[in-house]
């Protein structure tokens, strides 16, 4: 069985109308840390941007993941 599958979908929270909304294509896999789970992460800023920092977890071929990522998507 398993944790069944990941996606590489990003999802931002609309803080006043309280309405998540689909991040559409356009990251590229450089700007993007790639479908993942059981990761550790962390809200942060860095050189002035808001971000989300993403350690580690396991890729959709189940190898444990070692690198850290600070993603900081534009604003949709």
């Amino acid at each position: 069985m398993g944790a069944g599958c990941f996606t590489a979908e990003a999802y931002g929270l609309d803080t006043e109308t309280l309405e998540w909304r689909k991040w559409e294509d356009g990251f590229g896999t450089e700007e993007h840390p790639g479908p993942r789970g059981w990761c550790a992460f962390a809200a942060g800023s860095r050189d002035g941007k808001e971000g989300l920092l993403v350690y580690g977890g396991n890729s959709p071929s189940n190898d444990r993941l070692g690198d850290i990522f600070f993603f900081t998507p534009e604003s949709y």
